[in-house]
């Protein structure tokens, strides 16, 4: 006589199915699927002491000194790098309690480097201590935190790892910030070694180990009259001077914003791109003078670039030089989504940013005026009648840092501009403010 199936289990057969299928999935599968710790690589339990990291090095390293090894040397490098990694208290804390690796460039690197040498040959250490020069600042202890959140003023606060070579650059602009804060705003600084506090201000994951979602350093902060330890508030923008004092005086104290330059930040953001700025001023002064002999009748030096002379005589060409986060939204508009990285300051250790050149031809439709003369039967007139009809294409220029041939590339694109016709969209059109010649 066959085994009859309960009434429950045959009611609820696909729910137990679809459990035991998703409890079978979490623990065969997906652990499969995550990158392997520096504990997996050196072949020991996660979060095993130093002791037994040494004994699992010495035990690997013994292998590669065989006649039968056979171990390829980006193998060996990787088995280095979490040796020498867990081997440090302060890194292997940081990497144990929030998951921290600030070194995988240096794994990379050296992968790339040696992995067609034999591993003999591998310059050692791979990795070299940092040491973070502290500030003046208080080191916020658990005791001292509520009394410290509860003052008058706003309290600023720096994560940081004493291990970590971010932070040890990072600190320079730190002592910046308290500079340009006081009077306005409290700083502090916790490190990472004081788990309890450091993880309160830790992002918390699927696996619940708790993570800072940009690594250190991490900048938090209380607003004044702060009485609970919650109501701290995250920064998530660039690392450098300039954005985190705004973003206190704005978003923390709540002052007008008032956009600025400091003299510190003044160079790299503008002055080190001032070569750039000179030619498309140079190539516009060219424009100018072509347009100046060509009213006398000398135009043999000038064939090449005439249409963008013309185009510049009859005010339908206009130079803009759009930098900095004042302009960005206006250099956002103008490039669209495509080149919406072109358009303002670079951040912390963001060495991408290089000035560009780019044309964009905008062009009125014939039929605006007109649109605006008629008479609005319904809202939804009267709102499009109060935009700008507009063609708008955009180029970017990616030739030879020389006057000559940026005005003929831009003569070249008003040429074949003028002669099609480019379907025209609607739009809010923010103002210019074009460039004087006369500056310098």
């Amino acid at each position: 006589m066959a085994m009859e199936i309960p009434a429950e289990v045959r009611r609820y057969w696909l729910p137990i199915l679809l459990f035991t299928a998703g409890f079978l999935f979490q623990l065969l599968v997906l652990p499969r699927h995550f990158p392997p710790t520096h504990y997996d690589v050196l072949g020991i339990e996660r979060f095993a002491p130093v002791e037994r990291v040494v004994e699992a090095y010495e035990r690997l390293s013994k292998e590669w000194l065989s006649e039968t090894n056979h171990q390829p040397t980006v193998d060996i490098i990787k088995i280095r790098y979490a040796y020498e990694l867990l081997k440090n208290p302060i890194l292997k804390r940081d990497y144990d309690q929030f998951g921290l690796d600030e070194h995988m460039d240096v794994l990379e690197r050296v992968k790339e480097q040696y992995q067609k040498e034999h591993f003999l040959k591998i310059d050692l250490p791979l990795l070299e201590d940092s040491v973070v020069s502290l500030t003046d600042d208080a080191v916020l202890t658990h005791e001292s935190f509520m009394s410290a959140i509860a003052e008058e003023y706003p309290l600023i606060i720096l994560v940081y790892s004493k291990g970590s070579p971010r932070c040890a650059q990072f600190i320079e602009y730190w002592k910046q910030i308290s500079a340009r804060l006081d009077g306005i705003a409290k700083t502090a600084m916790v490190e990472v070694g004081d788990s309890h506090l450091a993880g309160h201000f830790a992002e918390k994951g699927f696996s619940k180990q708790p993570f800072f979602r940009n690594g250190v350093p991490a900048i938090v902060a209380y607003p004044a009259n702060c009485r609970s330890p919650s109501c701290y508030m995250r920064y998530l923008g660039g690392l450098f001077v300039d954005s985190v004092v705004d973003w206190v005086a704005t978003s923390v104290v709540g002052l007008p914003r008032i956009l600025y330059y400091s003299k510190e930040a003044l160079g790299p953001q503008f002055i080190g791109k001032s070569g750039h700025h000179k030619i498309l001023r140079k190539a516009q002064d060219q424009l100018i003078g072509d347009v100046d002999r060509s009213a006398i009748g000398n135009v043999a030096n000038s064939v090449e670039i005439s249409s963008a002379a013309t185009a510049l005589k009859d005010e339908r060409l206009t130079f803009v030089w759009l930098d900095g986060e004042v302009q960005k939204q206006i250099c956002a508009f103008y490039l669209a989504t495509d080149y919406s990285g072109a358009c303002g300051p670079r951040g912390f250790e963001d060495d991408n940013d290089k000035p560009e050149i780019f044309i964009v031809r905008f062009q009125r439709n014939a039929t605006y005026e007109a649109l605006k003369a008629e008479k609005k039967n319904n809202l939804m007139e009267a709102l499009q009648g109060q935009q700008t009809d507009a063609s708008q294409l955009v180029a970017r220029y990616k030739g030879p840092d020389e006057i000559q041939e940026i005005n003929r590339w831009i003569s070249q694109i008003i040429k074949d501009g003028d002669s099609r016709e480019i379907p025209y969209f609607t739009s809010k059109v923010p103002d210019l403010v074009p460039e004087e010649t006369s500056k310098e």
